[in-house]
Formats: C-alpha cells, sequence, structure tokens
C-alpha cells in the first residue's frame, strides 16, 4: 500500500492525522508552454492518485471518486468528483498568457491554485472527507 493509499485508509477509519488542507496560493500569469505543463503535470498525477484512492475506497465505500476531462474549450479542465464533493482544475489560455484556477465545491472563488503536487494529494483527501461529513451513514455502519 502506497503512503496515500494509507492516507485514505486511515481517514476512512477516522484518523484525524490523515486530514490536511490542500496548500493554496494566489493565482500567478504564466507561459502558455509552463500553464500547459503545470496542467498536465497535475492531470497525470490526479488519475494515478485516484486509482490508488478508489483501491481502498470502493471496497469499504461502493464508491468512487472520478476524473472527467472538460473538452471543447481552449482551455484545460479537468474536475475530481466524490459523492458530492468536487474540484475543478483549469488552465486558462488567454492573450498568450496562462493562469490555474481551482473552483470547487469547498472553495468559493477561482483565483487561487494549488501550490504543488503534494497540494493535489490533500485536495483529494479533502474531497473524500467533505463527502464523507455531508453523506448520511450507511446501513449498519458505525461512527
Amino acid at each position: 500500500m502506497t503512503d496515500f493509499m494509507q492516507r485514505i485508509s486511515d481517514l476512512l477509519h477516522h484518523s484525524p492525522e490523515a486530514l490536511g488542507s490542500p496548500t493554496l496560493i494566489e493565482t500567478v500569469e504564466k507561459t502558455t508552454g509552463q500553464g500547459a505543463h503545470d496542467q498536465v503535470e497535475h492531470r497525470a498525477y490526479a488519475e494515478q492518485l485516484l486509482c490508488e484512492a478508489n483501491a481502498v475506497l470502493v471496497p469499504e465505500t461502493a464508491t468512487a471518486l472520478t476524473l472527467q476531462d472538460h473538452a471543447g474549450t481552449l482551455d484545460q479542465v479537468f474536475t475530481i468528483s466524490y459523492g458530492p464533493s468536487w474540484a475543478r482544475i483549469a488552465t486558462r489560455f488567454r492573450g498568450g498568457r496562462a493562469r490555474a484556477e481551482l473552483l470547487g465545491s469547498s472553495f468559493e472563488e477561482p483565483q487561487h491554485q494549488l501550490l504543488d503536487t503534494d497540494a493535489l494529494e490533500d485536495l483529494i483527501v479533502t474531497l473524500v472527507a467533505d463527502a464523507q461529513t455531508s453523506a448520511p451513514p450507511a446501513e449498519g455502519a458505525t461512527l
């Protein structure tokens, strides 16, 4: 089991040390090349993390994290969802510049971006934790 899988398992078994808030920074403009590179890096790592997390989540909760790419725009956008919790990670391309933004069920305004890939791990853990606290317990489950 990877360290990330262990964090998800600990979260499901109510270990608060598994939680962590994603580190966000103010959105900064970048070159289009750097913006595209960062987005692709986050998207690829998100796919890996979802596979790891779902290996733990599905047997225990019967619910999987999902990843959806959004096509049809010049922007690069994907959404990670777990139950009612979601986060959209986007890079917008305008005027020869790139601007990353984060929007989601726990974030009010798209004025921030993830600091790094560690923040992506924390974001996914936060989505699972938020869904766990907002969902009614499964029949026969104990809290």
